[in-house]
This record gives structure tokens, C-alpha cells and sequence, in this order.
């Protein structure tokens, strides 16, 4: 989740539209206090971070510390995925 969060803090440097990021997680990140670091410190600089969690069996604690309770969406599996991306689309807008 750590390189994820950088690649994508990379191609939102030079933008000038609304800068988010979704990921799509396990939740259980390798490197997880610095994942949880580098994930304050991009929303720190008004980047807003979604979390789409696949499974049943995550952490749903340290995802709703790293992004907020209202940027956490939880599915049970990737079937869900598609009506999900339009529920956080609906949350960007």
C-alpha cells in the first residue's frame, strides 16, 4: 500500500484538478506504521485518500484511522467492486 500511495502521489503532483486517491486493499499493508505516515502526510496536503477494503477479515480500525470513517468503504469481494467505484464517485463529487 506504501509504494501504491507514492505512485499515485507522483502522478497528482503536477495536476491541477481535484487531486484523490483510491485504493484497493486487503488492508493489511506491509509496512504499516509507515504506510499509516505517509498516508497522513499526503492528506496533509489536501490530497484525499479513499479506501475500498476487500474481505472479511480486515482491519477496520487502522483503515478508518489512516483515511476517515466517511472515506472507508468495505466490500466482502471484487463482485462488489463496480457499484462501490460509483459510490466513491458519488462521495468525490
Amino acid at each position: 500500500m506504501y509504494d501504491a500511495l507514492g505512485y499515485a502521489l507522483s502522478e497528482l503532483k503536477n495536476s491541477n484538478n481535484s487531486k484523490n486517491i483510491i485504493i484497493v486493499t486487503d488492508g493489511d499493508p506491509d509496512n504499516r506504521p509507515g504506510t499509516m505516515n505517509f498516508a497522513k502526510d499526503i492528506q496533509s496536503q489536501g490530497i484525499k485518500i479513499y479506501s475500498i477494503a476487500v474481505g472479511r477479515y480486515l482491519d477496520k480500525d487502522y483503515l478508518v484511522e489512516m483515511v476517515g470513517k466517511k472515506r472507508v468503504f468495505f466490500i466482502k469481494n471484487m463482485n462488489e467492486l463496480a457499484n462501490t467505484f460509483i459510490k466513491v464517485k458519488e462521495e468525490i463529487q
